[in-house]
């Protein structure tokens, strides 16, 4: 029996029902399918069936999202989840949990052990020291196995000089549990200095509690607060807390006394516990007698600002905050101990005895108090316990590793973005742009981009505590009714991260009015301006942002859509300088450059893609090349050349590099390009990738990744919500 085969192989992919019967197009039609779902066209012919796609996790709050790539190398890469003003990270298939990251005390000793011992280990990783006879005793604990015992005639125990006790202005917390065997004389809980005359000391002084810091033998806080409430053989909590620039001393749970101190000075000396300790004569004394247990030192948080519960229960060393009461109640309450979570945080709940229908589930937080919360799943259905076995004991809680952001689900679209290494440049035109610096897994910074000679904001150097305020910025450029914003005042703060109109405006200053009413913004009972600030135009910020040829570019502005700019080329050493954009008439300088438009349009830049030839720059009109003057010349400071080489305009996405091509959405949102080089026009230039399967994109295409293999697939995301996959074949087949 004869077979004669109607379709020699699938390679075309997907044909539009307009080529339906179009037979005179035989590499296309007898290669051609009319739908093909969950499989990739093969170059060789066949199609290939896609695998499965695994369930990771819902997005936040079931909402809208983007994800996008950060790749340090093949070992350390994660998917970057923008929702509305929150960031989010996976890697190796999974959502990152705070437990992933270090612990977020800077010091952590629970002061666990065997009885008798005189080495140990802190719990954030530091030796721990023990002086004299200072030894680990099982008879006395408020947590755990043991706790630190000090005779109080000759004992201490000291931790290594770090950065981290160099609290400088920022908060801190400094809490441990205190037993005494005698409340006489003067005994030290903790402390550090140099000599004699630098140094400070929590102390207790036979009535009464004292702190003392000195700074170069002048007393820079003296604290003095009387407590009938201690006594012997009990365990008592205490906490030295900066929040601002207060300074409170808690004595469980309650605040004894108050001070102010902006700065605290820096001492290159071991962090001392149970006496005070120093280099020279006198620099051991008043010798702790009792226990310790439990010590904490948190950096950069002010875990306590007005009166609380004591902890319950020891600290987490993995970041996993312990669960140690939930209550039968609609909704339930949960009760962990300075907690610190928000309302709408994520966390994953587990290891609860008695209640275990709460086990193994994520839910989401509804803050009550500093040590409770209470539950609603991912749709916000409160958690009614009542009816739950009763809680006995354990139980854990981690929450998802999340970040704020300033981007509105609705303006996620527009994210552009520029990576080196462990840090990321993000552009978009309607916000400042910022860095993102990855230290850790769970360790994540995004901070406002501040660049030298910046050509996007203006400094400002002054603002008047007056009716208006009055804001000083040579040079500033607005022009009345500009609305702007302003950021990183010093000392003014109450202007930050606000908008305003601009009104009776002078070459170098501006009036402050309300951007809606334009009633006059009154800063007479504001903080005096002390320094710093910048102010810049709203929605005038750079949409596109790219690397290339060791600068970092920035274009698209709305008053300048045409110009871009390059930062200053690396040093003679390879260093990059992607923060200063210093225009000078050097190779080396910085760059700012206006395309000139050939096609009749206000041709505004809406990504960079750099090829092996130029960096190429998509527009509103077309695709141009910018290079040095010749395609083996590098862009430089007093040499810099742009050519049009297509005319077929852009949509404001960045493009996908593969090979020698630059792939790219086309304005209108419906087509995909391919910019290559091309044989038969000795030039490079676009091609429609879609022009015989032109109805499947025809819901609006809005992202684009790659991933590579012995296939490789462009991935494209629609605005419908569809996944669209494009097979590269060769230089010039695409299905």
């Amino acid at each position: 029996m004869e077979v004669n085969a109607s379709l020699v192989n699938f390679a075309a992919g997907v044909l539009s029902k307009k080529f339906l019967g179009r037979i005179d197009l035989p590499n296309f039609y007898k290669a051609g399918l009319l739908t093909c779902r969950n499989f990739f066209p093969q170059a060789q012919g066949p199609a290939e069936f896609r695998q499965g796609a695994g369930y990771v996790h819902h997005t936040r709050l079931n909402r809208d999202a983007m994800l996008f790539p950060f790749v340090f190398n093949d070992e350390q890469a994660y998917a970057l989840e923008f929702t509305d003003k929150k960031l989010r990270f996976l890697s190796d298939g999974g959502l990152i949990f705070e437990s992933t990251g270090a612990i977020s005390h800077q010091l952590l000793i629970h002061f666990d052990g065997a009885d008798g011992a005189t080495a140990y280990t802190a719990e954030s990783g530091q030796t721990v020291t023990f002086g004299g006879t200072a030894q680990l005793d099982t008879a006395q604990t408020k947590f755990g196995a043991s706790s630190l015992l000090l005779d109080g005639n000759s004992d201490y125990a000291t931790v290594p000089d770090n950065a981290n006790w160099n609290f400088g202005s920022g908060d801190f917390t400094v809490d441990c549990w205190v037993r005494f065997n005698s409340i006489a004389g003067t005994q030290t809980i903790c402390g550090q200095g140099i000599d004699g005359n630098s140094y400070w000391k929590l102390i207790w002084n036979a009535t009464k509690w004292q702190l003392y810091v000195y700074s170069g033998g002048v007393l820079q806080v003296g604290l003095d607060i009387a407590d009938a409430g201690v006594a012997i053989n009990t365990w008592f909590h205490i906490a030295l807390v900066r929040s601002g620039g207060t300074i409170t001393l808690y004595r469980d749970g309650t605040a004894l006394t108050t001070g102010s101190y902006s700065s605290w000075p820096e001492y290159t000396s071991p962090f001392c516990i149970g006496a005070e300790m120093y280099a020279g004569p006198g620099g051991r004394a008043d010798w702790f007698n009792g226990w310790i247990d439990e010590f904490s030192v948190r950096k950069g948080e002010a875990v306590w600002t007005a009166n609380f519960t004591p902890p319950t229960a020891a600290y987490s060393s993995t970041n996993l905050k312990a669960i140690t009461a939930i209550t039968q109640a609609d909704p339930g309450v949960i009760t962990i101990t300075a907690h610190g979570y928000s309302t709408g945080d994520e966390i994953y709940i587990e290891n609860i005895e008695g209640m275990t229908e709460l086990n193994n589930k994520f839910y989401l937080v509804v803050k009550i108090g500093a040590d409770t919360f209470s539950l609603t799943d991912v749709d916000g259905n409160a958690i009614d316990t009542t009816a739950y076995t009763a809680y006995t004991a354990g139980g854990t809680a981690d929450k998802i590793y999340e970040i704020d952001t300033p981007y509105l689900e609705a303006d996620l679209k527009q994210l552009q973005f520029a990576q080196k290494a462990d840090v990321m440049y993000i552009a978009h035109p309607d916000y400042e742009s910022r860095k993102l610096i990855r230290s850790g897994d769970a360790s994540w910074a995004l901070s406002v981009y501040t660049r030298t000679d910046d050509p996007f904001t203006k400094a400002i150097t002054g603002i008047t505590a007056a009716n208006p305020g009055v804001v000083t910025a040579t040079a500033h450029g607005f022009s009345d009714g500009d609305i702007v914003e302003i950021w990183g005042v010093v000392g003014m703060t109450e202007v930050n991260g606000n908008s305003y109109k601009v009104a009776n405006k002078a070459a170098n200053t501006f009036e402050l009015t309300d951007p809606t009413t334009g009633a006059n913004v009154d800063t007479s009972g504001y903080t005096a301006y002390s320094s710093a600030g910048k102010a810049f135009k709203e929605s005038n910020m750079p949409g596109a942002v790219a690397f290339y040829g060791g600068r970092l570019f920035f274009g698209g502005t709305a008053d300048e859509p045409e110009s871009f700019w390059g930062s200053k080329a690396p040093t003679n050493a390879g260093v990059g300088q992607y923060d200063v954009f210093t225009v000078g008439g050097s190779a080396d300088d910085g760059i700012t450059f206006p395309i000139s438009s050939q096609n009749n349009t206000a041709d505004k830049i809406q990504w960079f893609g750099g090829t092996n030839k130029f960096l190429g720059i998509g527009t509103y009109g077309g695709v141009y090349k910018a290079n040095g003057g010749s395609d083996t010349t590098p862009i430089a400071g007093d040499a810099i050349a742009v050519q049009a080489l297509e005319f077929i305009g852009c949509k404001a996405v960045s493009p996908i590099r593969l090979g020698s091509s630059l792939f790219y959405i086309q304005r209108g949102d419906l087509i995909l390009n391919r910019f290559s080089y091309s044989l038969l026009a000795d030039d490079f230039s676009t091609s429609s990738l879609n022009i015989f399967s032109d109805e499947i994109t025809a819901g609006g295409l809005k992202q684009l990744t790659v991933q590579q293999g012995t296939t490789d697939i462009i991935w494209v995301v629609t605005d419908t919500g569809k996944l669209l996959g494009l097979t590269v074949k060769t230089d010039e087949e695409i299905s």
